[in-house]
């Protein structure tokens, strides 16, 4: 689907954005604001993802390199 190179270069810029838009905008990010509710509903999709490859790998049965 994607090379490894492709979703490397994705991220860096989706973080250096991320960053980027945290000091530049001037947003506030107090308990119980839009912006936070959007912060924690990317955070813990981002951390269920993380999930998946185990999960996978499990279900698979695939082991490391023999």
């Amino acid at each position: 689907m994607f090379q490894e190179r492709d979703v490397n270069v994705l991220l860096a810029v989706f973080f250096a954005v991320l960053v980027a838009s945290l000091f530049l905008l001037p947003v506030r990010f107090s308990p119980g604001s839009f912006p936070a509710h959007l912060l924690g509903i990317a955070g813990s999709t981002l951390m269920s993802l993380t999930l998946v490859y185990p999960f996978r790998k499990r279900i698979q049965g695939k082991k490391g390199i023999k």
